[in-house]
Protein backbone atom coordinates (compact mmCIF):
# COMPACT_ATOMS: atom_id res chain seq x y z
CA UNK A 1 0.00 0.00 0.00
CA UNK A 2 2.62 2.35 0.22
CA UNK A 3 3.16 2.84 -3.46
CA UNK A 4 -0.70 4.20 -3.06
CA UNK A 5 0.63 6.51 -0.06
CA UNK A 6 -2.31 5.37 1.81
CA UNK A 7 -1.83 7.10 5.29
CA UNK A 8 -3.48 4.43 7.74
CA UNK A 9 -3.90 1.27 5.58
CA UNK A 10 -3.72 -0.89 8.24
CA UNK A 11 -7.39 0.65 9.83
CA UNK A 12 -9.08 -1.68 6.59
CA UNK A 13 -6.18 -4.36 6.00
CA UNK A 14 -5.75 -6.19 8.62
CA UNK A 15 -6.64 -9.26 10.09
CA UNK A 16 -9.46 -7.59 12.30
CA UNK A 17 -10.92 -6.66 9.63
CA UNK A 18 -10.68 -9.82 7.20
CA UNK A 19 -11.52 -12.45 9.43
CA UNK A 20 -12.08 -15.13 6.45
CA UNK A 21 -8.24 -16.11 5.70
CA UNK A 22 -9.35 -17.78 2.17
CA UNK A 23 -10.89 -14.43 0.98
CA UNK A 24 -8.05 -12.62 2.64
CA UNK A 25 -5.73 -14.68 0.60
CA UNK A 26 -7.45 -13.95 -2.83
CA UNK A 27 -7.54 -9.73 -1.87
CA UNK A 28 -4.30 -9.93 -1.55
CA UNK A 29 -3.07 -12.27 -4.82
CA UNK A 30 -5.40 -9.43 -6.94
CA UNK A 31 -3.63 -6.58 -5.41
CA UNK A 32 -0.10 -8.53 -6.28
CA UNK A 33 -1.26 -9.05 -9.60
CA UNK A 34 -2.77 -5.78 -10.44
CA UNK A 35 0.94 -4.81 -9.36
CA UNK A 36 2.78 -7.68 -11.76
CA UNK A 37 0.57 -6.34 -14.62
CA UNK A 38 0.40 -3.05 -14.12
CA UNK A 39 3.05 -2.13 -16.92
CA UNK A 40 3.52 -5.31 -19.34
CA UNK A 41 -0.56 -6.25 -19.64
CA UNK A 42 -3.01 -3.52 -18.64
CA UNK A 43 -5.98 -5.06 -19.03
CA UNK A 44 -5.23 -7.94 -17.02
CA UNK A 45 -3.97 -5.31 -14.20
CA UNK A 46 -7.56 -3.35 -14.35
CA UNK A 47 -9.07 -7.26 -14.32
CA UNK A 48 -7.08 -8.01 -11.06
CA UNK A 49 -7.86 -4.29 -9.40
CA UNK A 50 -11.50 -4.94 -10.04
CA UNK A 51 -11.68 -8.28 -8.29
CA UNK A 52 -9.92 -6.27 -5.32
CA UNK A 53 -12.47 -3.58 -5.71
CA UNK A 54 -15.07 -6.24 -5.43
CA UNK A 55 -13.38 -8.22 -2.48
CA UNK A 56 -13.35 -4.62 -0.75
CA UNK A 57 -17.09 -3.62 -1.63
CA UNK A 58 -18.33 -7.17 -0.46
CA UNK A 59 -16.45 -6.51 3.15
CA UNK A 60 -17.57 -3.06 3.49
CA UNK A 61 -21.07 -4.22 3.05
CA UNK A 62 -20.80 -6.96 5.09
CA UNK A 63 -19.08 -4.81 7.83
CA UNK A 64 -21.92 -1.99 7.58
CA UNK A 65 -24.90 -4.46 7.10
CA UNK A 66 -25.78 -2.67 3.96
CA UNK A 67 -28.20 -5.12 2.30
CA UNK A 68 -27.05 -5.30 -1.87
CA UNK A 69 -29.82 -5.75 -4.22
CA UNK A 70 -27.88 -8.18 -6.42
CA UNK A 71 -25.49 -10.81 -6.59
CA UNK A 72 -23.85 -9.03 -9.29
CA UNK A 73 -20.95 -6.63 -8.24
CA UNK A 74 -21.60 -3.93 -11.32
CA UNK A 75 -25.43 -4.19 -10.64
CA UNK A 76 -24.98 -3.18 -6.97
CA UNK A 77 -22.29 -0.04 -7.57
CA UNK A 78 -24.99 0.92 -9.96
CA UNK A 79 -27.34 1.01 -6.60
CA UNK A 80 -25.14 2.91 -4.60
CA UNK A 81 -25.60 1.29 -1.85
CA UNK A 82 -22.22 2.29 0.06
CA UNK A 83 -22.46 5.67 -1.24
CA UNK A 84 -23.40 7.19 1.72
CA UNK A 85 -20.18 6.34 3.88
CA UNK A 86 -17.88 5.79 0.59
CA UNK A 87 -18.82 8.26 -2.03
CA UNK A 88 -15.92 8.33 -3.51
CA UNK A 89 -15.01 5.12 -3.66
CA UNK A 90 -18.69 4.25 -4.70
CA UNK A 91 -18.08 6.58 -7.66
CA UNK A 92 -14.40 5.65 -8.66
CA UNK A 93 -15.14 2.05 -8.34
CA UNK A 94 -17.79 2.38 -10.23
CA UNK A 95 -15.95 3.97 -13.02
CA UNK A 96 -12.61 1.16 -12.42
CA UNK A 97 -15.63 -1.16 -13.21
CA UNK A 98 -17.06 -0.18 -16.36
CA UNK A 99 -13.42 0.15 -17.73
CA UNK A 100 -12.91 -3.33 -16.93
CA UNK A 101 -15.70 -4.31 -18.77
CA UNK A 102 -15.45 -2.18 -21.95
CA UNK A 103 -11.54 -1.89 -22.04
CA UNK A 104 -9.86 -5.51 -20.63
CA UNK A 105 -10.01 -8.78 -22.09
CA UNK A 106 -12.87 -9.52 -20.06
CA UNK A 107 -15.01 -8.76 -23.37
CA UNK A 108 -14.32 -9.38 -26.70
CA UNK A 109 -16.75 -5.90 -27.81
CA UNK A 110 -18.12 -2.65 -25.62
CA UNK A 111 -20.98 -2.34 -24.91
CA UNK A 112 -22.09 -0.09 -28.35
CA UNK A 113 -21.26 -3.75 -29.99
CA UNK A 114 -17.77 -2.43 -31.50
CA UNK A 115 -14.51 -4.45 -31.15
CA UNK A 116 -12.99 -3.31 -27.61
CA UNK A 117 -10.40 -1.25 -27.30
CA UNK A 118 -7.91 -2.29 -24.28
CA UNK A 119 -6.69 -0.12 -21.74
CA UNK A 120 -3.16 1.02 -21.65
CA UNK A 121 -0.90 2.14 -19.31
CA UNK A 122 -1.55 5.79 -19.08
CA UNK A 123 -5.52 5.30 -18.82
CA UNK A 124 -4.62 2.88 -16.11
CA UNK A 125 -2.60 4.95 -14.51
CA UNK A 126 -4.97 7.71 -14.29
CA UNK A 127 -7.26 4.98 -12.89
CA UNK A 128 -4.89 4.31 -10.26
CA UNK A 129 -5.02 7.72 -8.75
CA UNK A 130 -8.34 7.41 -8.44
CA UNK A 131 -7.87 4.17 -6.61
CA UNK A 132 -5.91 6.37 -3.94
CA UNK A 133 -8.36 8.27 -3.46
CA UNK A 134 -11.16 5.72 -2.76
CA UNK A 135 -8.69 3.75 -0.74
CA UNK A 136 -7.41 6.84 1.28
CA UNK A 137 -11.38 7.25 2.02
CA UNK A 138 -12.00 3.52 3.26
CA UNK A 139 -9.11 3.47 5.35
CA UNK A 140 -9.88 6.69 6.95
CA UNK A 141 -13.31 4.98 7.88
CA UNK A 142 -13.56 3.60 11.83
CA UNK A 143 -14.79 -0.33 10.66
CA UNK A 144 -13.84 -1.42 14.30
CA UNK A 145 -16.66 -0.02 15.78
CA UNK A 146 -19.05 -1.66 13.44
CA UNK A 147 -17.69 -5.28 14.39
Amino acid sequence: MSEFSISAPDCFFNEKIWTDREIYTELNFSFRSFFKYRIIDPSKSLLNLNLFNNLIYDRICEILNVSKPNKEYGVNLDSKCIEDHFPIANRYFTEINAQRNQRTDAHPYDKHGNLRIRINDKELEKLIHKQNKALEEICSFDFLKYL
